[in-house]
């Protein structure tokens, strides 16, 4: 029998993994009883926050700052616990890549899978992002899941149901890719555009959300012109093919329109405002005037707001200005 790599308590693959849904039962159910009434732990989270981050602006005090976070996740508070995965995962001696909040813990990658699958199978939604992206976690042959794609791709339309950009964005790629499921262009197209219609002004301070909204209304606008295939992309990490879908000048439209919403901070970059610029142009050369304020009320029932920027249509911005 496959046997896992050497620890302080050695467990066969099987009684492992039979060990950790026992694991996950139980503390799932007690998760769930406990965030009904977290005041205690989102105290004590509050306090650990501002011990690491004094108001003065003073050096944070690390150990103080665990023992407070270790409290509140014994309360079953799901940010502390989200914290304590985090940790675990980063933790370790002091040195050039360990910071000195995370050498405060010692590394556990073990119970930092542990931790994100309880609070994914909760429903927090950071947990499940986690469980879907943490390479660590499907290379773990306890779990049995690096093969099992599938698995992979439930815990993406769960977090996806939850309006997750990341999870979309990972879900429309699952879906182009045949990844754990069929593969289908109209759903992957689907999550796109879901992914691309979320309001940046639902996401304070979260600056990879608020990208992967961006690129995804970009690539829509791109797309929605380019009749070839392209192997390569700038819309997403990963290299891969994009397949071609129909024309349409209209909806290549108002995802530009809802590109330039926000292109200040999110594509700063100007040889993509120059991208931007040429595809609205082509776009509106396509269209009537009528048909071009249609597309403005489109990409403003799109995201549930008007258009705030239609004045800088054409003009180049940065996060500087």
């Amino acid at each position: 029998m496959r046997t896992l790599r050497k620890s302080r308590n050695p467990l066969t693959y099987r009684s492992f993994f039979s060990t950790l849904v026992l694991i996950l039962s139980f503390f799932g159910s007690l998760y769930a009883q406990q965030a009904a009434d977290s005041s205690k732990g989102a105290d004590l989270y509050d306090k650990a926050r501002k011990v690491l981050y004094p108001a003065d602006g003073g050096e944070g005090r690390y150990e103080a700052y665990a023992l407070l976070l270790r409290q509140s996740a014994a309360a079953g508070y799901s940010r502390a616990l989200y914290d304590m995965a985090r940790h675990f995962s980063d933790g370790g001696p002091c040195g050039d890549y360990t910071t000195r909040v995370d050498c405060a813990f010692k590394e556990d990658k073990d119970s930092a899978r542990l931790l994100y699958r309880v609070l994914a199978a909760a429903g927090y939604v950071p947990a499940q992002e986690q469980v879907i992206s943490y390479s660590s976690y499907y290379d773990d042959p306890a779990l049995d899941e690096a093969a099992n794609d599938s698995v992979r791709f439930l815990w993406c339309v769960a977090c996806a149901d939850k309006g997750s950009p990341l999870c979309l964005s990972r879900l429309a790629v699952l879906y182009e890719s045949g990844i754990g499921t069929a593969v289908s262009q109209e759903k992957s197209l689907e999550a796109i555009k879901r992914t691309g219609g979320l309001d940046f002004d639902q996401y304070e301070n979260m600056d990879d959300t608020k990208g992967v909204i961006m690129y995804s209304r970009l690539e829509l606008a791109y797309r929605y012109q380019v009749a070839d295939s392209i192997d390569k992309t700038l819309f997403r990490s990963e290299t891969r093919e994009i397949r071609p879908i129909p024309i349409d000048y209209f909806e290549s439209y108002v995802w530009c329109l809802l590109c330039n919403e926000n292109k200040r901070h999110y594509i700063d970059g100007f040889d993509l405002q120059d991208l931007l610029f040429k595809l609205t142009r082509q776009a509106a050369s396509h269209l009537s005037a009528a048909e071009q304020q249609a597309a403005v009320a489109r990409a403003g029932a799109i995201i549930k707001r008007p258009l705030k920027n239609m004045g800088k249509l054409y003009q180049k911005e940065s996060w500087r200005d």
